[in-house]
């Protein structure tokens, strides 16, 4: 998140989704998204390891304090 956030301008407001790829199954997995948002401690570092999430913007909601 920090990342993101020196990246981009500051009162950018963007929509988006959460994704998890499972490399096993070779598809987007929702069940493994629901797994990682309700883990905690060690069972969520390892399933942030095993299964990365990504954010993946689609559209900029607000720019410089102003509706797109």
């Amino acid at each position: 998140m920090a990342v993101a956030e020196e990246q981009l301008p500051h009162g950018l407001v963007l929509d988006g989704e959460l994704l998890v790829w499972d490399r096993e199954a070779g598809a987007l997995s929702f069940d493994v998204l629901q797994r990682r948002a309700a883990a905690g401690g060690r069972s969520a570092a390892g399933l942030a390891a095993r299964w990365p999430a990504y954010f993946v913007a689609f559209d900029i909601l607000q720019q410089d304090g102003q509706d797109s």
